[in-house]
């Protein structure tokens, strides 16, 4: 591993602006000190909930908020040091790969555990049989989680630690720059359509399916009042993470399709260094906030129920 000096890039490299650092480092600033006693919070509320009052989406709720925890204290901090001091911290190649790394695997945990979080509500409201036994919640559950961090943890250490590329970090830009493999066309392709693309498209598709589904066997669902309200609360709380995670990834992935259909390897390249490249780690601080606002949400709307309930 070697170093790049910052005279060898010259002109063909764009450095953000001190304005435009300073910009970003007053936005992320305050939501991350927030989000950070949030997440710790609304990890020890799900956690310490009765057990008959907790339901099997809340465990894959508490590893997300967990990875956000993580992202905003660790590789967070790297991103706020680099938009205050224009250079990466501690300057060493083991911490640019270990930086490189984390963000690759939290990008990739991010999307695929909101995958399954989709696919799991299908299964939480449509087929909820598939979870009465011990061995199936094991399998469809515990075991699926298990598999997907496991494999983003091999798949990145095979690509990032183990490759037997040489990676040439540049320490005044954000990540030391590039790590090597995404210059081996194969590696990077498969990286980014199936731990990239594919994980997007499925939450499009998975959350538009779900939602149709939920309309059209509405009436059927709200015969019984306990079953409407648990499926009104999964299907809300899972578009709105959803959501968070469609928008913050999906506009540098415009920009790289677009490159591609315009055999254009620079198209947009000023504005991903600029914005869409910082745009994925708003999910990680935002969740927090919709997470909370949910639970307020749905909290507010079970008093009511049970009011009603009282009066009547």
């Amino acid at each position: 591993m070697n170093f790049e000096n910052d005279s060898l890039i010259g002109l063909t490299s764009f450095v953000d602006s001190e304005y435009s650092r300073l910009i970003k480092l007053l936005i992320f600033v305050p939501i991350d000190v927030i989000s950070i006693p949030l997440s710790i919070l609304i990890i020890h509320y799900l956690y310490r909930k009765n057990y008959e009052h907790r339901i099997l989406s809340d465990d894959i709720l508490i590893v997300l908020i967990s990875i956000s925890l993580i992202d905003i204290i660790f590789q967070q901090l790297g991103v706020l040091i680099y938009f205050k001091s224009s250079y990466v911290w501690p300057s060493s190649s083991i911490y640019c790969l270990i930086w490189n790394y984390f963000s690759y695997l939290d990008y990739y945990l991010n999307l695929y555990l909101t995958v399954w979080a989709s696919i799991q509500r299908h299964i939480m409201i449509f087929y909820y049989n598939l979870f009465n036994t011990a061995v199936r919640r094991f399998f469809f559950h515990k075991f699926s989680l298990i598999l997907i961090i496991l494999y983003g943890i091999v798949v990145y250490i095979c690509l990032i630690i183990l490759n037997s590329c040489e990676n040439s970090f540049i320490l005044s830009k954000p990540w030391c720059g590039r790590v090597c493999f995404i210059f081996n066309r194969i590696e990077y392709l498969y990286d980014w359509l199936i731990n990239c693309v594919l994980p997007i498209c499925l939450i499009i598709v998975l959350n538009i399916i779900l939602l149709i589904q939920v309309i059209r066997q509405k009436n059927r669902i709200k015969q019984n009042r306990f079953i409407w309200r648990k499926c009104r609360k999964l299907t809300i709380q899972m578009i709105s993470i959803s959501s968070i995670y469609i928008i913050c990834f999906i506009l540098s992935g415009i920009i790289t399709i677009l490159r591609i259909l315009l055999s254009d390897p620079y198209f947009g390249f000023n504005v991903i260094q600029v914005c869409f490249q910082y745009t994925f780690l708003f999910a990680n601080a935002l969740l927090p906030f919709v997470t909370l606002s949910l639970l307020i949400f749905f909290s507010f709307i079970c008093s009511n129920v049970n009011k009603n309930k009282t009066i009547k």
